[in-house]
């Protein structure tokens, strides 16, 4: 009988290939609980339905939607999330994988207790093709598993890992009374509508579990996501504006915390990892001009170093990014 306790929501587009190595992977992990798969494929244009048609002969909770158009990446994410009819649902994303015990985890923590939302660290692994080899860093490195009553606290400690899909698992109830429309294309739909709905609540209950539980095996990383040509609007205007326009009930402490804390957790914004999106081409002198103001509140560089970066040589930088990637042996 199929689980309606947790299903995983898997948003997908024209990445038949990581879609084929997620499915690889977790498949035979969800059968031994019977735990449904919902995959919305945003009117995909390669062989994604064939992939989906190779499992489903393999494991009959396979629930696949195809939309007739593209209908846009937000918008995907609530398909998919509302496709499902579990009582908890994790969006996943389709280079994702979660690793082995993970489901006992959880399973046994919803079945204990009822929460809002859980949240799941994620880690690096030391060979992204065969992960038993070990971990190499925690994505969240200094918050223990707990349960979250406080709203501002959840913002500030965990707001700026909650931009990985792969994070969150959301209760029905969230779902059937998010406010998806105020955050559809803001490019953080997975993070405002969990906020909102917070927000509203006079109490929370929100877990953090601190062990490792999902992985990437997208060898490129940023470069291979479909965002990165628009990582400096999506990261710096749309982010700040996310988080910024959150409900009253979150303190403007809490929100500028928030804020900070992606750049400074994540380092997306180094000075090594701008050099790499000054090679692409994403980072100019234009680029910079259009959200310098965004600049002394989102990244933990000074605007003086960015825009030493946006006129930096973009052929010195394409060669270092070149010789990094044949260092780690990764054909870009």
């Amino acid at each position: 009988m199929e689980n309606k306790k947790l299903g995983i929501c898997i948003p997908t587009y024209n990445r038949a290939n990581l879609l084929d190595s997620c499915l690889e992977r977790i498949v035979p992990q969800v059968k031994k609980y019977n735990i449904p798969i919902f995959i919305s494929d945003n009117a995909s244009t390669d062989n994604t339905q064939e992939v989906v048609k190779k499992y489903q002969k393999e494991y009959e909770y396979i629930h696949y939607h195809r939309n007739d158009v593209n209908i846009g990446l937000d918008p995907n994410f609530e398909k998919v999330l509302k496709l499902a009819d579990t009582e908890y649902r994790w969006l996943l994303g389709d280079d994702d994988s979660f690793f082995e015990g993970s489901l006992d985890v959880l399973l046994e923590l919803l079945e204990n207790d009822d929460f809002d939302l859980i949240v799941v660290n994620a880690a690096r692994v030391k060979d992204k093709k065969n992960p038993k080899k070990g971990i190499s860093e925690l994505r969240v490195k200094d918050v223990k598993s707990k349960t979250f009553t406080d709203k501002n606290q959840l913002l500030e400690d965990l707001g700026w890992h909650m931009t990985l899909l792969s994070s969150l698992i959301f209760s029905k109830n969230l779902i059937e009374k998010a406010d998806f429309d105020r955050y559809r294309n803001t490019n953080f739909l997975q993070v405002g509508i969990a906020f909102e709905y917070l927000g509203r609540k006079k109490d929370i209950k929100v877990y953090f579990e601190e062990s490792p539980i999902v992985y990437t095996f997208n060898e490129l990383g940023p470069i291979g996501a479909s965002w990165f040509p628009k990582i400096m609007k999506i990261f710096v205007e749309d982010w700040f504006n996310v988080i910024s326009s959150l409900p009253p009930s979150y303190s403007l402490k809490s929100k500028l915390t928030c804020v900070k804390n992606h750049d400074k957790k994540t380092g997306v914004f180094s000075l090594l990892r701008l050099l790499n999106i000054r090679s692409f081409g994403y980072l100019n002198k234009e680029i910079y001009n259009k959200y310098k103001d965004f600049y002394p509140f989102v990244i933990n560089l000074p605007s003086w170093m960015i825009f030493l970066i946006s006129i930096f040589p973009r052929n010195i930088a394409e060669d270092l990014r070149n010789s990094y990637l044949k260092l780690k042996g990764i054909n870009a």
